[in-house]
């Protein structure tokens, strides 16, 4: 099980290492970040942790800014010493919510809740699992893109369309753009807010506002005229 720390007391973080190899020595610890800068370029850049173990105030703002850019599909358990953000915690993938001082006890039974929904789910499961936890929050509002070795983000209400070739799915934005994004046409349906995105074909879904004309074509069929 390969598990991110995120939290900014140092000795907070050496406790909870002791305290996860204390539950089960086999645990890779991948990394210990302080900051909300730090985790969204770690996150950006590495493939995702089984498991995140994450403190609320960190060193340049709150954890929730790490959702604002970013969107995460692994599980959370959140070891903090405020009460106060626990609703607003299991909004996003929260496995569980652990009180500073966390006791061992209190880990392992957090842990072992976390095993047992993973086990009990497989591969793909697993992920529609994660990915349906973020969807309940609603509809995306941005896309993080690369461009070169960099990322941006893309506010959906600048998007044009998108459209699949070759087994890739693009995205095009209103100024004509193009980025590669690792979302199906399929996933997108159940990702966007079908009052402003809809499929017109099995190559493309567009935004409403990006319909510039429509023709009539033969077979019954429409041709869209779409800007850019």
């Amino acid at each position: 099980m390969k598990i991110l720390i995120i939290e900014d007391e140092i000795a907070a973080a050496n406790r909870l290492k002791r305290m996860l190899l204390s539950y089960d020595d086999n645990i890779e610890l991948l990394e210990v970040i302080d900051s909300v800068l730090e985790s969204v370029n770690y996150l950006c850049s590495h493939p995702p942790p089984d498991l995140i173990l994450m403190d609320i105030q960190l060193s340049d703002g709150t954890c929730f800014e790490i959702f604002e850019q970013i969107e995460l599909h692994c599980p959370i358990i959140f070891a903090t010493a405020y009460d106060e953000y626990a609703l607003q915690a299991f909004k996003v993938n929260s496995v569980d919510y652990l009180l500073k001082p966390i006791h061992q006890k209190d880990l392992d039974e957090s842990l072992a809740k976390f095993e047992k929904f993973k086990y009990q789910t497989n591969g793909e499961n697993y992920r529609s699992l994660t990915q349906n936890i973020n969807l309940k929050k609603g509809y995306k509002f941005r896309f993080l893109v690369k461009v070169g070795g960099c990322f941006q983000s893309v506010e959906t209400q600048d998007i044009a369309y998108f459209f699949s070739e070759d087994k890739l799915t693009y995205l095009v934005s209103n100024q004509g753009k193009k980025y590669i994004v690792e979302f199906s046409l399929e996933e997108l349906t159940n990702r966007l807010d079908p009052v402003k995105f809809f499929k017109i074909s099995r190559q493309f879904m567009v935004s409403h506002p990006s319909i510039n004309n429509i023709h009539p074509f033969f077979n019954n069929r429409l041709k869209l005229e779409l800007v850019p």
